[in-house]
């Protein structure tokens, strides 16, 4: 029996030796754990010498741990010499083991039955080719993270798992399929997969959270199978250069038509890729609802045709579209929802003109949010808005205050405004001072992002204000409350917040005599919870009489029929509205 394993023995190192000398080791292994050893019998030096290995049998922790020590890596980020390039475990089986392949912040991670553990091949930057055992059924969190070099990877029909961040950073993939017994991803499976240019997500894949492709900056394609049904509206928001998505035909609830993602029946716009390879789109008849994040970030989409079918424009649909200066059509719109046009504050670029047509009922505060190129102008026979020639947007009874288009350089109001609106200062960008002696309620987030405004001046009226009205205004130097008090039930308990700390290091806060000490502790200018008064300084005004003196504009409206006649009263047909200033508005009556 000894001579018979002595003679075994040496015909197997020789058969080694034949194959080490094809530039590729295949080990065979009877007992799991014994890789180390049998690589050593054939050279000492085959731990960091071997660049291509193929292993069959039962690997365990042990044998998992020499293979990274092969790859260039122990536990996380510890360099070795090994230059292992290509491992192939095709005909390998991972076996349970109570011993470590890998210590991660003192936690050892062990072997389970037919699966790649975490961490399992993390940062082994040498690995350029890998072929997987064929009965995997899961590849856990971070198994193939770091793997910078590895090519391309065939994932078993046996996998039915992919953990949180498996494949982070394999930069060098280019096409990844996903097999239809995966149900499940986890959180940022595939991002920052920089290389990788089509995705296929197989046929059991049902959902994908927002973080799921993050930052893969060459993605071009990715498939969808028929039973995908939901996703995060932002999952395609870092996707830069996505050209299409693509549903398996049998799905029940999406369709790609042209690589654009709708709904089943076609009457929701899903998803239009980022990167889609077109400077106009035409909206197919019949889309009644432009989705959240449909069209955010299309880098080269610059004109849209809208059919007289959609309806409502989703919340940021648009949002970050830098080149699109043209909507067309767009003739049977009901609502905008907040960012619909918007551009991200203080970067260029934007839809240039809108005409807000005569359906329009409903336009959110921050629908054009940032946008600092945008005129509009408003039907005339619309009922529920007006605009002026300077672009302002007005409710129609001319009480509140919507929108002051970004190239005003100043702004007189109406006595009858009363109200401003959320974010309607938000696209001005080269007005310097906002006075308004007549308002008595400030809505949320007003002025915010007004990012060239420099002193505001709140009258006598001021009644209600709400939440971070100058968040974001980070030219703000002066801020004026003529007004003797602001009712605390009135008062947002975070009214002069400014998240960019701008108001609290610049902005002196100008309040009547006598009152500098109730508004260093006044709810909304002072937080009891954080024990922070909102203003760099606080100072009495000299002249509290000069809110009178501060505005040129303050009669009321005057009314003109389309011939030019003064009326006393708005009448039926087209009606010419005169605002203080010399400014005009269109107002059909019918």
């Amino acid at each position: 029996m000894k001579i018979r394993k002595i003679l075994f023995t040496t015909i197997f190192l020789a058969v080694c030796w034949m194959m080490r000398a094809q530039d590729t080791l295949i080990v065979s292994l009877d007992e799991p754990g014994t890789l180390e050893a049998q690589l050593t019998q054939i050279s000492q030096s085959a731990r960091y010498n071997t660049a291509s290995l193929t292993v069959l049998g039962p690997v365990n922790g042990a044998d998992m741990m020499f293979i990274r020590d092969m790859c260039g890596v122990k536990n996380l980020n510890t360099p070795t010499a090994g230059i292992l390039s290509s491992l192939d475990l095709g005909d390998a089986s991972v076996v349970t083991s109570d011993e470590p392949y890998i210590t991660v912040y003192d936690t050892d991670y062990t072997t389970h039955p037919d699966e790649f553990g975490p961490f399992f091949l993390y940062n082994c930057k040498s690995l350029t080719e890998l072929t997987l055992p064929k009965d995997i059924v899961a590849v856990d969190t971070m198994a193939f993270a770091g793997c910078e070099n590895l090519q391309s990877l065939e994932l078993p029909g046996t996998l039915n798992y992919i953990g949180m961040g498996a494949f982070l950073n394999c930069n060098s993939i280019k096409r990844l399929n996903v097999p239809n017994e995966v149900t499940e991803l986890g959180v940022g499976a595939f991002q920052r997969m920089n290389g990788l240019e089509e995705l296929t997500l197989g046929n059991g894949i049902t959902e994908i959270e927002n973080s799921i492709v993050v930052l893969d900056t060459s993605l071009k394609i990715i498939n969808l199978g028929f039973r995908f049904r939901t996703f995060d509206p932002i999952v395609f928001y870092n996707t830069p250069s996505l050209q299409q998505i693509n549903v398996n035909e049998y799905n029940p609830y999406y369709v790609s038509l042209d690589g654009v993602l709708f709904s089943t029946g076609s009457d929701t716009l899903v998803t239009f890729p980022a990167a889609y390879p077109a400077e106009q789109y035409e909206i197919p008849e019949g889309v009644r609802h432009i989705a959240p994040y449909a069209f955010m970030n299309a880098a080269q989409l610059q004109q849209v045709v809208m059919p007289a079918t959609v309806g409502v424009v989703d919340t940021l649909a648009f949002f970050g579209c830098s080149q699109l200066k043209e909507v067309l059509g767009a003739k049977g719109l009901t609502t905008l929802r907040f960012g619909a046009f918007g551009m991200m504050p203080g970067e260029e670029g934007g839809l240039a003109s809108f005409l807000i047509p005569s359906t329009l009922s409903m336009m959110e505060g921050g629908a054009f949010l940032g946008n600092t190129m945008v005129m509009l102008e408003v039907d005339p026979d619309n009922p529920y808005y007006v605009s002026d020639e300077q672009g302002l947007v007005y409710t129609s009874d001319l009480s509140k205050l919507c929108l002051v288009p970004g190239i005003s350089e100043s702004v007189s109001l109406p006595a009858s405004v009363s109200t401003i609106g959320e974010y309607a200062f938000s696209t001005t960008h080269v007005l310097t001072e906002i006075n308004l002696p007549y308002v008595t309620t400030i809505c949320d987030e007003a002025f915010a992002f007004a990012l060239g405004v420099e002193t505001i001046i709140l009258g006598n009226y001021i009644n209600k204000v709400g939440a971070q009205v100058v968040d974001y205004c980070t030219s703000l130097k002066d801020l004026y409350v003529f007004a003797d008090d602001i009712p605390d039930e009135n008062l947002h308990e975070f009214a002069f917040l400014d998240e960019t700390g701008t108001a609290m290091e610049q902005c002196v806060l100008h309040v009547k005599p006598g009152k500098t000490i109730a508004y260093l502790t006044k709810r909304g200018f002072y937080s009891e919870e954080y024990e922070m008064f909102f203003f760099a300084d606080i100072t009495e005004i000299e002249d509290p009489d000069a809110v009178g003196q501060m505005t040129t504009h303050v009669q009321s409206p005057s009314y003109f029929g389309i011939d030019g006649i003064r009326k006393r009263f708005l009448s039926k047909g087209l009606n010419i509205i005169s605002l203080p200033g010399g400014v005009n508005i269109k107002k059909a009556i019918k």
